[in-house]
């Protein structure tokens, strides 16, 4: 099970928690102001690597699905 998923697009990637402790860390470490999509934090893709990097080092496991 992931901890987090990524819908991923070419432009604007949505990434959405799967677990509470997931959740707790995108709200701490994201903008709260960030834009927001249903329950998903919309990043654009040039700031998604760092991000998925940060995860990865915290142990989190994270899915990556393409959206359309």
């Amino acid at each position: 099970m992931s901890d987090l998923f990524v819908v991923y697009s070419p432009s604007v990637s949505v990434i959405h928690a799967e677990t509470d402790t997931a959740q707790d860390w995108l709200d701490d470490h994201l903008d709260p102001d960030a834009p927001r999509m249903g329950d998903g934090y919309a990043v654009e893709n040039r700031y998604m690597l760092p991000i998925l990097s940060a995860l990865e080092a915290e142990g989190f496991r994270v899915t990556i699905v393409r959206g359309q």
